[in-house]
């Protein structure tokens, strides 16, 4: 199946807060942060719920954002 996109450079993911004292990556501070972008893609699309064309809506009780991680094994 194909989906629409858009080609992106994109990080590891790692995530870092900026404070006084430096840079924090999982509560530890560091002094340099590495964060090389490689080839990616961004895609839009549904979550259904059971069914296709039944989205997930924001309007259920108990929602959630949804976050959907893929990975291509066959890029370095």
């Amino acid at each position: 199946m194909q989906l629409p996109g858009v080609t992106l450079n994109l990080v590891n993911g790692t995530r870092f807060t900026v404070t006084s004292d430096g840079l924090l990556v999982d509560s530890e501070l560091v002094e340099h942060l590495s964060m090389i972008a490689m080839p990616g893609y961004s895609v839009q699309g549904l979550v259904s719920i059971n069914r296709e064309a039944n989205p997930y809506r924001s309007t259920y009780g108990g929602w959630e954002p949804v976050t959907v991680t893929a990975d291509n094994q066959e890029t370095k």
